[in-house]
């Protein structure tokens, strides 16, 4: 059900039939201190070997399968919002309250409630 305002125009409608695959994101940059004698230059080239040596890995999550997530139920409830300094400015929102969800590969249920 799209939200109505009051000049007639409808809000936009985002869709929740599709999985999303988790973000990745690239590893953080490691900081190697500016030598600034001998022993500090030896220790920032070892570290330097061995970072290029033993590679970070990147902090995404390596699944053995995704999820697909499909929407088997909602609910939701009519809520009036109002502008505090002119009660006459209203607009009514559809809130979801609830959301059920299935895994299609293994049938696992997901609820979410509000």
């Amino acid at each position: 059900m799209p939200i109505r305002m009051l000049n007639s125009s409808v809000a936009p409608i985002c869709p929740t039939s599709r999985s999303q695959v988790p973000i990745s994101r690239p590893a953080p940059l490691i900081a190697i201190a500016r030598p600034t004698d001998l022993p500090s230059a030896i220790r920032a080239i070892n570290q330097l070997i061995s970072i290029y040596n033993n590679p970070v890995q990147n902090n995404t999550v390596e699944f053995s399968y995704l999820p697909d997530w499909n929407e088997i139920h909602r609910d939701t409830t009519v809520v009036r919002v109002t502008n505090p300094q002119d009660k006459e400015m209203w607009v009514d929102v559809e809130r979801i309250t609830n959301l059920v969800f299935q895994d299609r590969s293994t049938d696992q249920l997901f609820q979410w409630e509000y």
